[in-house]
């Protein structure tokens, strides 16, 4: 648009082209509306050559234009014809034949057209030439150091502050740059007379805008101007909200006569916009005519057609502006919790600063900072909020409802927190949707914390609730307790499906970084881990980090999916002793959280597999006696004890520890999959074959139904045992295949040959003796054993001394 640089650019190009300038023919047409007249444009650019016009008489445009290449044709040497104010040429033979000209130019020759806006020429067909550059407003507008330059030209001094101002007020328009200049160069208040340009109350820029702009258009489309400048962008339909029925008519006009409106968006659903001194002028100019209180007038319009369309930020900012306080109260209640569910948030909760600070400081409003703070992973911060809600009355949202989200609230703080829930929802339903369906959720949550056998129908009514009403995080929510609930009931399959319909569900809605899409990216992870399959793209990902008022940093998702996360990652880290540890300072960091209480005892073997598989067993055995100290003493945590007995060789009381496992009936199929594959293999080397054989056909029928291959990977020797009993399983043979032609599957080689030191040495591995007694037995140091013993350890493809005893004597080693 005017003032933006163009003829200085083109200017600069010419004089710092690497054209050489001796050899260069440089010609510039200025063109006015008098070269509509075909005739006249031609003989035009024939004079900026210097060149007289041929005379043909009257002739067809791409005739002319023909013409006029051959003759750039034979210019010696390159030459650049400069067409400039190319806008005002609107007739269409002369735009063909000038269309035709670009499409025919000699090699040698550069045409540059400057113009307010892109002539009707078919642009695509010379993008395909690979010769065209097109430079933009954005292209010609000054950046924050070029602004900064042009004021230190001018021996004008700005704060940081000021600089950021006068960007922010021109947009680098190149003209708006020079006057703000000029207009600071008489070193006066500097704050004033820029909050003076913002009011357009300079007449320098006053006068360029009227007389560049505004002139030219009728007192309607002036109108239609100022009115529109009330919001920061507006459609066709916003506009007939402010300027009235016949809005489309008028913007179509003030189009057509190429005003300088900026527009995004495709045909249908455009977005228009002012450059920011046009807005303030124009916003100026209707202060004047209507005054503030019909200013206010059309603020408060803008913001009943932004709540109309479900954008609560943009609706409380006019309304707030608008000053009507039951229209901003209404807005807040019918549209604030659907906000804070969402992934805008912040935003909403933010722009409500700047409401009256009664309305800021309403208990409803509050309540509405608590779920944000919730979903933000710091419950420490959402029970403030809640708090800050007692013993006072809200003038925003009935007692009714106020009381049943108030409840709802509580619950989900409790459940957060990992606190006792002991919180009772009032039974009277409400009629706020968005409410009602977060309400849901907490009642199933609870019902879930209970055992309640009905918890699964409450979370499904939930879900489809939820997704009725558009309530995205109670959605999300609801599928990931689902698929909780499921996994929780051993039906791990059920779990990871609808884990990842979750995981499917936020990414859709633009949720994926959150706490719940996480939990629900690692549940579906990990049931593909169990089966041996790869899990779909993206599953396999860091998990989000929340920051508390401490400063301190925490998984959003909790410790519990952090932790279950990390040993998910065991498997592809390439230095897995640090991984292990790093695994074992986790889970130690996890079992201080309040969260973690007996639904995740099931991670404590997981850990403890990953610590054996390097032989960090005093890392393994400490993590089991803190999980015993924290949780008290469980099941899964001597499942742990055993795998760690078993590595230190020490079978007989691994035995007894799985005894007493199996002894109870496990609450987590995989775990008690895993005893018996552990005792089974126990059982084996210590020459019970029967009872090996028993154990592993349990193991089998317990993991066939979901596929649990992983178990009988991870535990050494369970392969072997299923080739040495290959065939005998009945119906179960086909899954046993399944593991045994797993590409994860550990065959014990029959072909192992140890030097006669590493068979010495294995020997001795079955006795009670410690390495140093062994060393001292066989008359050797204790690093020439340990030598030997990484031999025998990686012949055998084991890792520790309990499953080196196992492996030799499933292949006749021992």
């Amino acid at each position: 648009m005017a003032g933006t640089g163009k003829t200085v650019a083109v200017t600069e190009w010419l004089r710092c082209s690497h054209l050489p300038a001796s050899q260069t023919q440089v010609a510039w047409a200025k063109l006015s509306e008098e070269h509509n007249n075909p005739r006249a444009f031609w003989d035009e650019l024939h004079r900026s050559f210097d060149d007289s016009p041929p005379r043909h008489g009257e002739q067809a445009p791409r005739a002319r234009a023909e013409i006029f290449a051959q003759w750039l044709g034979t210019i010696d040497g390159p030459a650049v014809l400069v067409l400039d104010n190319v806008h005002v040429i609107h007739d269409p033979l002369t735009l063909s034949g000038l269309a035709h000209l670009l499409e025919i130019l000699p090699d040698h020759v550069t045409v540059v057209l400057t113009s307010r806006f892109p002539p009707p020429i078919p642009w695509h067909q010379l993008d395909l030439t690979g010769r065209l550059v097109r430079l933009d407003d954005a292209d010609l507008a000054f950046d924050r150091d070029e602004t900064g330059r042009v004021l230190a030209a001018g021996d004008v001094l700005v704060t940081d502050d000021e600089l950021d101002a006068i960007v922010a007020l021109t947009g680098g328009w190149a003209a708006m740059v020079r006057f703000i200049a000029l207009l600071l160069s008489a070193r006066g208040d500097n704050r004033e007379i820029l909050a003076s340009a913002t009011a357009s109350d300079h007449s320098a820029i006053s006068d360029f805008l009227v007389g560049e702009l505004l002139d030219s258009i009728s007192a309607e489309q002036r109108e239609f101007l100022m009115r529109t400048a009330v919001p920061d962008s507006f459609d066709v339909d916003l506009a007939g909200e402010l300027a009235g029925p016949e809005a489309e008519r008028i913007l179509a006009e003030i189009l057509a006569a190429y005003f300088p409106i900026s527009h995004t968006g495709i045909a249908g659903s455009e977005i228009y916009s002012y450059h920011p001194l046009m807005r303030s002028h124009l916003k100026a100019e209707l202060d004047r005519a209507l005054g503030r209180d019909g200013v206010r007038r059309l603020e408060l319009r803008v913001g009943g057609w932004y709540s109309r369309l479900g954008d609560p930020v943009q609706a409380i900012r006019y309304l707030t502006a608008a000053q009507d306080r039951y229209a901003l109260s209404k807005c807040i209640l019918d549209l604030g919790p659907n906000a804070v569910f969402g992934p805008h948030g912040a935003a909403f909760l933010k722009v409500l600063d700047s409401a009256p600070s009664d309305i800021a400081d309403d208990p409803f409003v509050h309540l509405l900072r608590s779920v944000h703070a919730l979903a933000l992973g710091v419950p420490v911060e959402a029970d403030a909020f809640l708090r800050a809600t007692s013993a006072r009355s809200s003038s925003i949202c009935p007692a009714e409802m106020f009381d049943r989200f108030h409840h709802a609230v509580e619950i989900d703080i409790c459940s957060a927190l990992g606190d006792e829930v002991d919180v009772s929802v009032p039974a009277a339903p409400g009629d706020h949707r968005d409410i009602e369906s977060y309400v849901a959720v907490q009642q199933a949550k609870c019902a879930m914390a209970t055992g309640d056998r009905g918890t699964n129908d409450r979370l499904r009514a939930a879900v489809s609730m939820a997704e009725h009403t558009g309530s995205i995080r109670p959605h999300l929510e609801a599928l990931m307790l689902l698929a909780l609930n499921e996994g929780a009931h051993g039906h791990l399959t059920s779990m990871g499906a609808r884990a990842l319909i979750g995981v499917e569900y936020a990414r859709s809605v633009g949720l994926s970084e959150s706490g719940d899409a996480d939990r629900c990216a690692v549940m579906c992870h990990y049931h593909h881990f169990l089966c041996g399959t790869r899990p779909p793209e993206g599953i396999d990902r860091p998990l989000a980090m929340s920051i508390g008022i401490d400063g301190l940093s925490s998984p959003l998702a909790g410790w519990n999916s952090y932790t279950m996360s990390q040993l998910l990652a065991f498997r592809q880290a390439t230095d897995k002793i640090t991984a292990a540890r790093e695994i074992a300072d986790v889970v130690l960091t996890a079992l201080t959280d309040s969260r973690m209480g007996a639904r995740s005892a099931p991670i404590i073997p997981f850990a403890t597999h990953a610590l054996v598989a390097v032989h960090e067993l005093d890392h393994a055995q400490r993590i089991i006696e803190k999980a015993t100290r924290v949780l008290g003493r469980h099941p899964h945590f001597d499942l742990a004890a055993a795998t760690v007995e078993h590595a230190r060789g020490r079978s007989a009381r691994a035995r007894e520890l799985l005894d007493s496992v199996l002894d109870h009936r496990l609450d987590h199929g995989v775990s008690e999959v895993e005893a018996h594959v552990l005792r089974a293999v126990i059982r084996a080397a210590s020459n019970r074959e029967f009872g090996a054989y028993d154990d592993l056909e349990t193991a089998l029928s317990l993991a066939e139904p979901e596929r649990l291959v992983r178990p009988f990977l991870t535990i050494v020797g369970a392969v072997a045992l299923l080739d040495t009993y290959s065939g005998r399983f009945g119906r179960l043979d086909r899954f046993a295949e399944t593991i045994r032609t797993h590409p994860d599957a550990p065959h014990a080689s029959t072909n192992v040959v140890l030097t006669p030191a590493e068979a010495r040495v294995l020997k001795q591995l079955p006795s009670p003796q410690t390495t140093q007694e062994i060393a001292h037995a066989l008359a050797l140091s204790v690093n020439t054993i340990k030598t030997h013993l990484r031999g025998v350890y990686g012949k055998l493809g084991v890792s520790s001394r309990g499953e080196a005893i196992t492996a030799a004597r499933l292949t006749g080693l021992l």
